[in-house]
C-alpha cells in the first residue's frame, strides 16, 4: 500500500473500528498525521505569528483524532489483539512502548490467511471456494502439506 492509498483508506474508514489495517497503512497514515502537524505548526508560527495558540494545527489534529484511533484499533486486530488494548497508552511509558511494538510487528501467518484476500491456485480455487469455511481454513492454514500456488489468483473470503 502506498502513501496516497493509505491516507484515502484511513479517511474513508473515519470511524470504522472493525477489520484490519496493514503495517504500511498504519505507518503511512501516521507519517501523514505527523508531517501535516509539523507543516501546519510552522505555518501557524511563521505566517500567523501564533506560538501559544496554533489554530491550524489544532484543527488538523482534531480532524484526524478519530481516524488515528480507528487505524490503530484496526492495526491491533491485524496483530491478533483486541481493540481495547488501545487504552494501554494510559500507562505511562510502558504502555506507549508496548503499543509501538505491536504496531511494528508483522501479523501472524494465520491472521494473514484469515484476511480479506486469500491466495489459491487457479486449478483448485473453485473447488476450495465451494467447500465450507472450516474446510477452507484447514486447507490454507492448518495443513502445511499443501504446495504453494503456481499461478495465484485473488479470491475474497466468503463471509467478509
Amino acid at each position: 500500500m502506498n502513501f496516497q492509498t493509505a491516507v484515502k483508506t484511513c479517511l474513508s474508514k473515519y470511524v470504522t473500528f472493525k477489520g484490519r489495517a496493514s503495517r504500511s497503512e498504519y505507518w503511512w497514515f501516521t507519517l501523514f498525521n505527523t508531517g501535516g502537524q509539523i507543516v501546519l505548526m510552522i505555518i501557524d508560527i511563521a505566517v500567523l505569528g501564533m506560538a501559544e495558540f496554533t489554530p491550524l494545527t489544532t484543527l488538523f489534529a482534531l480532524a484526524l483524532f478519530l481516524p488515528g484511533i480507528s487505524v490503530t484499533v484496526r492495526r491491533l486486530h491485524d496483530t491478533d489483539h483486541v481493540g481495547w488494548w488501545f487504552w494501554i497508552v494510559l500507562v505511562p511509558l510502558l504502555g506507549w512502548l508496548l503499543l509501538i511494538y505491536w504496531m511494528i510487528i508483522r501479523a501472524p501467518k494465520a491472521t494473514t490467511a484469515l484476511g480479506l484476500t486469500l491466495l489459491v491456485t487457479a486449478a483448485t480455487g473453485p473447488n476450495l471456494m465451494r467447500s465450507s469455511r472450516n474446510r477452507l481454513f484447514r486447507a490454507l492454514v492448518i495443513d502445511p502439506g499443501i504446495n504453494p500456488p503456481e499461478k495465484p489468483c485473488r479470491a475474497t473470503w466468503p463471509h467478509g
